[in-house]
């Protein structure tokens, strides 16, 4: 342990003060980007708008909301339905609802757009692009990888799955009308 040998070692102190330095710049610039980005939350259950009035009979609701978590305002232009399984089918959904949000839509900081789609019109109505999605022979399984996704103008994409209860319900709807 001669002088020499602690000249050494006290060299890689400048080198490694330089590395925690540019480490500690990379995460402050990180963090700050981190509020620019767009986020959104897509969830699919099933559900009821609220009516003034209360309609004649009861009926089910496919419920697509869209609400921006983020802090900046992203413009909602799409939704649609895809299968993580199978990756090029996609489906766009427009809801012609009068009480539900008209696309595209800008969502500011914390708002929220909800769509409707009757439960059994909307199943009726898009049986192929059901029987696209599931899978045949293990519809159940597949049924889980379905996705409601929502694209923004900047082409962001945000998806979620819809709820186990809401894919055994298509598939019931489904095996009805097929």
């Amino acid at each position: 342990m001669n002088k020499e040998f602690w000249q050494f070692i006290n060299s890689f102190a400048p080198w490694l003060s330089a590395i925690g330095t540019f480490l500690a710049v990379l995460v402050a610039l990180y963090f700050s980007r981190k509020d620019n980005r767009i986020n959104l939350k897509v969830a699919a259950y099933l559900g009821e708008p609220v009516f003034l009035e209360r309609p004649s009979k009861k009926q089910e609701f496919i419920c697509i909301s869209v609400t921006n978590v983020g802090h900046r305002p992203a413009i909602l232009n799409a939704i649609y339905f895809e299968n993580l399984l199978k990756k090029k089918i996609k489906y766009f959904l427009v809801s012609d609802q009068s009480f539900s949000s008209k696309i595209p839509i800008k969502l500011n900081d914390g708002e929220q757009a909800d769509y409707y789609f009757p439960l059994e019109d909307f199943i009726k109505g898009n049986i192929d692009m059901f029987k696209k999605l599931i899978l045949s022979g293990v519809p159940i399984f597949s049924s889980r990888f379905i996705c409601v996704s929502a694209k923004t103008t900047t082409q962001a994409r945000f998806k979620n799955r819809i709820n186990k209860y809401l894919s055994k319900v298509i598939i019931k709807t489904l095996n009805k009308y097929s």
